[in-house]
């Protein structure tokens, strides 16, 4: 499994969500099949519930060939300060890195409520072959 970590950091009322980094390089062997874990993190007062919507996109990559669409919602309870995360199957490593290039998608937070987005709403994950 391919971690990415991501911020959540406190503002005067709100939390504000970010992604970060906003580039991301996640390598696994040709042929194999694994799940790339996004962590989302949320700091400052949790004393409010917060949410952020999800969504990937393709950039270079195939959705539904290298990796599976993956959209939905991200929930903070009030008091609830744990870790969320976000997770992407990655359906094969992408034939096209063997040629030495890599295929890249997005992901891509929006939607807040009771928070605001910082300055990275979108993180560029590019992955490689490792053969």
């Amino acid at each position: 499994m391919a971690d990415v970590d991501g911020d959540c950091v406190d503002t005067v009322d709100d939390s504000t969500l970010n992604l970060d980094p906003c580039e991301a390089l996640a390598s696994g062997f040709l042929g194999d099949a694994y799940t790339l874990t996004v962590r989302v993190t949320r700091s400052g007062d949790p004393g409010k519930a917060c949410s952020v919507d999800y969504t990937t996109a393709a950039v270079t990559a195939t959705q539904g060939t290298d990796y599976t669409e993956t959209a939905g919602t991200l929930e903070w309870a009030a008091g609830d300060a744990d870790d969320k995360f976000i997770e992407i199957p990655v359906l094969a490593t992408f034939e096209e890195a063997v040629q030495g290039t890599a295929d890249t998608l997005t992901l891509t937070i929006s939607n807040p409520t009771d928070a605001v987005i910082g300055n990275c709403d979108e993180t560029t994950i590019s992955i490689e072959d490792l053969t």
